[in-house]
């Protein structure tokens, strides 16, 4: 008997911190889609792209309590096999906006920085959910890359850093365009 009682005690402590695990690493716009007992309005608007990426920001409402979460979504598609193939997208926070922006700036100095004989280096910036881009450089080459999800990746000019940051910019805006705040 003590050994179930043993056993159940371990399920319920591994299942609660899993379930803080999930929490801690998901996007406020996941944790208000996995409201349960709420009614949520959701609204995406275009807004820009960059490369192969369509941006929108995605409005969340809480019907209930008129409560606002706003996110930049970013999708691309992706071709792995002809069975497995399609759009995939990401979500980055409004506050994550405002923080790419500023590893931006960053990797745009630092990128002009490398030299050819300069050690390979890597400059990422990694948000809560699964979205990420950076740089790599190795000798002469200098490539850029964004990672929506596990099966979109864009790869990019080092010089197209620049751009990227006026698609962040512009995401930002149409945040507080919308009624969205960055913090």
């Amino acid at each position: 008997m003590k050994n179930i009682f043993a056993v159940a005690m371990f399920s319920v402590l591994a299942l609660s911190l899993g379930a803080q695990d999930l929490k801690s690493n998901s996007t406020q716009f996941d944790q208000v889609l996995l409201q349960k007992g709420t009614l949520i309005h959701k609204e995406f608007v275009k807004f820009g792209s960059f490369n192969k990426i369509q941006g929108e920001i995605a409005v969340l409402t809480n019907v209930n309590s008129n409560d606002k979460t706003f996110a930049l979504r970013m999708t691309t598609n992706y071709y792995r096999s002809q069975y497995d193939n399609g759009e995939t997208s990401g979500v980055l926070d409004a506050k994550e906006v405002e923080s790419a922006l500023k590893a931006l700036d960053y990797m745009i100095v630092k990128s002009k920085e490398i030299t050819s004989n300069a050690p390979y280096t890597e400059v990422i910036y990694r948000g809560i959910g699964d979205p990420h881009f950076g740089f790599f450089a190795s000798g002469s080459e200098k490539k850029g890359f964004f990672e929506i999800s596990d099966k979109g990746y864009v790869s990019f000019e080092i010089a197209q850093l620049e751009q990227l940051k006026v698609f962040f910019a512009s995401a930002k805006a149409k945040i507080i365009e919308l009624g969205g705040k960055m913090n």
